[in-house]
């Protein structure tokens, strides 16, 4: 099958959205599917066109044509992603997430027949949800041939906002490859928090730094670790001056995909303190090198985070996200005890294999059922 995977981003920009891409494509062109990518432009100066392991990735100024000073480049643009299409002749688009682009993702696909799927990676926003009819999440929701969602509780709110995709909706839990023996145990001594993710404000970071404040005050030798980078990183890193403790938090940057598993395995916990989440890839990972999460109970974080056993679950202020992390501190065993419970977890709900064979069967089950 001939797919346009159409996301906002795509590599080199990395978060748990591009990942996801990139893995699902490279694992189901072995089983015969054809793939070219459709996405944004943004911050870094990119060109318009390369490849990405063989496969065609085609960038556009998506949000500069959609603003009123910029109107004049909508012809140009449309005429390119014609001619790429054209080109392409897909037979499905598989939508990475609601972004602006997929304002012309529904136009190009209305006018030529293609079916969607679409794909929900994050918690729609009240904007989104609310009482208003005629959202873009809307419109992708009636218009999308099969909808996706990364965790049974955003499936959900597809299904509240928009009824009739009841019975074309699923859920499908991001999978990775696993660790086939669990992981050696954490050391609380001295403890290691690490944050990993965007640094962007819905990951919530700077909540994790008020909380360290308080952390550090039990535990003078706790690191606080934030790996990522992102538009946020300022901020934060004058938030942890502010704050006096900035000689206790280590900014590492980006981490490179491959070493990602071994700087989780260096942290005692992992903190997830989303404002808004789908189910983010770094929870999947930390749980397969068997280590507890605290992470505030948004999006589908419930899901991969079971309260008391794999980790906490918290409300998104800073002083429950401390007295989670001292709870645990305090309780070396359970920190062991969770942490395998986390692996089994993962063993159990997130194997690659399981969510490719998903897609695979959704991919073909949509093109038999399309002229």
């Amino acid at each position: 099958m001939r797919v346009v995977l159409w996301g906002e981003l795509f590599w080199p920009y990395i978060g748990g959205a591009e990942l996801f891409a990139a893995q699902l494509m490279s694992s189901l062109r072995r089983r015969g599917h054809e793939f070219i990518v459709v996405t944004s432009h943004d911050y870094l100066d990119l060109p318009d066109e390369e490849t990405f392991h063989g496969i065609p990735v085609h960038r556009f100024h998506f949000r500069a044509a959609l603003a009123p000073a910029h109107h004049e480049n909508l012809a140009a643009l449309r005429r390119r992603l014609s001619v790429v299409l054209q080109a392409f002749a897909p037979e499905l688009i598989h939508i990475n997430g609601i972004s602006a682009s997929t304002f012309f993702c529904l136009q190009a696909a209305r006018a030529r027949s293609i079916p969607l799927l679409l794909r929900l990676n994050r918690q729609p926003f009240e904007h989104e949800v609310g009482s208003k009819p005629g959202t873009l999440l809307e419109h992708a929701l009636r218009r999308a041939a099969w909808v996706v969602a990364v965790s049974e509780r955003i499936a959900a709110q597809a299904r509240r906002l928009v009824p009739e995709v009841t019975i074309r909706s699923s859920a499908i839990y991001n999978g990775i490859d696993l660790p086939p023996e669990a992981p050696a145990p954490p050391s609380c001594d001295p403890p290691r928090l690490l944050c990993l993710g965007r640094l962007v404000h819905n990951k919530g970071f700077d909540i994790a730094i008020d909380a360290f404040v308080a952390v550090l005050q039990r535990w003078p030798r706790a690191r606080l670790i934030i790996a990522g980078d992102g538009p946020e990183r300022a901020a934060l890193q004058d938030q942890a001056i502010a704050r006096s403790i900035a000689d206790a938090v280590d900014f590492i940057g980006w981490i490179p995909p491959d070493e990602t598993a071994g700087a989780i395995a260096q942290a005692t916990l992992v903190l997830i303190p989303s404002r808004a989440e789908g189910l983010p890839t770094v929870a999947i990972q930390t749980a397969a090198m068997g280590r507890p999460i605290v992470s505030t109970r948004v999006g589908g974080l419930p899901e991969a985070v079971r309260h008391g056993e794999t980790g906490l679950l918290v409300d998104g202020s800073s002083s429950a996200l401390s007295a989670a992390i001292d709870r645990l501190l305090q309780e070396p065993d359970t920190v062991t005890r969770m942490g395998v419970a986390a692996w089994r977890h993962a063993q159990a709900v997130f194997d690659s294999r399981r969510c490719i064979d998903a897609y695979d069967e959704l991919y073909q089950r949509i093109g038999r059922a399309s002229p």
